[in-house]
Order: C-alpha cells, then sequence, then structure tokens
C-alpha cells in the first residue's frame, strides 16, 4: 500500500453497514409475531464455499412488517434469493451472561427462483 493509500484512509469519515447476500434458503421460513403484534419472517440464507473448503454457512435474515407476511407466502425452502441491508446483531441475556446474533434485516430481497424452480421478481 502507498503512503497516499494510507494518507486517503486516514482522512475517510466514512462508513458502511451493508451486506449483500444471494443463495438458496434452508429450512422453511417461520411467520412469528413480536409482543407488540408486529410480523417477523425468519429464515437462513446459504453461502456456499464448497469450491474453496467444502463449507456451507446459513446467514440469518429477518424481514419485519406486511412485507414478512407478503413474503411468507412466496418463499421457501430451496428459493433462490438476494437480499441487501445492514447487519444487525440481536443481543439478550443467558444465564447472566451478554449473548449476541448477527442477522440481515434486508432493505432489498429480491426473489430469482421460489423453491420448485419456478422464476420470481418479487420484492
Amino acid at each position: 500500500m502507498s503512503d497516499d493509500e494510507v494518507k486517503v484512509h486516514k482522512r475517510s469519515t466514512f462508513n458502511l453497514n451493508q451486506l449483500t447476500i444471494m443463495g438458496h434458503v434452508g429450512a422453511p421460513p417461520v411467520l412469528d409475531f413480536s409482543r407488540d403484534g408486529l410480523p417477523m419472517l425468519k429464515f437462513g440464507v446459504s453461502s456456499d464455499e464448497r469450491d474453496f473448503n467444502g463449507k456451507v454457512e446459513f446467514h440469518p435474515v429477518i424481514v419485519f412488517g406486511e412485507r414478512a407476511e407478503k413474503l411468507y407466502e412466496i418463499i421457501k425452502s430451496g428459493s433462490l434469493v438476494f437480499c441487501q441491508g445492514p447487519l444487525n446483531y440481536n443481543s439478550w441475556i443467558d444465564r447472566k451472561k451478554r449473548r449476541q446474533s448477527p442477522r440481515l434485516i434486508p432493505t432489498i430481497i429480491k426473489v430469482l427462483r421460489d423453491g420448485r424452480g419456478g422464476k420470481r421478481g418479487e420484492e
């Protein structure tokens, strides 16, 4: 890295929390409701690294509100989805120990193929 690149990075105040993932939905999505009655759709999206090390990772995704209910009708296990949005951490206390779990809360969701192989374009 040159001295000019280091200087630019030191002066930069730009921050970005943006995650993009495209993969297949694992287990069937779960539609749940918050204490306040807000719909929440929870599902995992795979990223396949088999070409490199044989691992398949599942990344938790959660969608809120009316969108959650609409997507519940569309997204199935095996659906190919494109998700983009901020990475968020769910925090809780378990046996007096603070725990955190990462999750993607997408601002953009595109269903590229439903779980049966049909093409979609829903957001």
